[in-house]
């Protein structure tokens, strides 16, 4: 996520996930180009089949995992907006800025399945390591808590947003940092 505003007034972040996107498109390229491959060749049914594929891919895929989402506070009108944009369309909530406290980071462990199959000998196979994820949430002074991002990832980026939000609602005049990461050469 990119702190695109940050203003005493305004603070504006945004995301958009390019790497799915891209490794959906690599995925996706497959199947198209092997229909493209069969219908030079005249197999108008395993090319059809595999345009399918591709479609579906593309439309189901892209339709629910990327998403372009921009998340604003804005001072003036009293309001956060949690802009999503989509191929399926648009959708937007808005929260009232008065009575929250702040942002905070939500985790959850995600767990490997501990009766999965080895594929090959039917045998259980070693457990991978569990991963933490993580997304940000908005807290208000009553202890609701709503997410700002409906997915959970695995970098900084809940880290960064939380501490560019609780940096602006307490008047800093710059993005804020968080304090368990290191500095990056990159800039959030």
């Amino acid at each position: 996520m990119k702190i695109t505003e940050y203003s005493a007034t305004r603070l504006q972040l945004r995301a958009f996930p390019w790497g799915l996107a891209l490794g959906l498109i690599a995925v996706m390229a497959v199947p198209s180009l092997m229909a493209f491959g069969y219908l030079r060749a005249q197999m108008w049914l395993a090319a059809a089949v595999l345009a399918g594929i591709a479609l579906i891919l593309l439309v189901g895929c892209f339709g629910v995992f990327v998403k372009r989402q921009v998340i604003t506070l804005d001072r003036g009108t009293g309001q956060v907006t949690v802009d999503q944009r989509g191929i399926f369309g648009a959708a937007r909530k808005s929260y009232a800025l008065q009575g929250l406290r702040g942002a905070s980071v939500q985790a959850t462990l995600m767990k490997d399945d501990p009766t999965r199959r080895d594929r090959v000998n039917g045998r259980l196979a070693k457990r991978r390591p569990d991963v933490r994820v993580f997304r940000p949430v908005l807290v208000w002074q009553t202890g609701r808590s709503e997410p700002l991002i409906e997915m959970y990832s695995s970098g900084p980026a809940a880290d960064i947003v939380a501490a560019a939000i609780n940096g602006w609602m307490e008047g800093d005049p710059a993005p804020r940092r968080p304090i368990n990461l290191p500095e990056s050469k990159g800039g959030a």
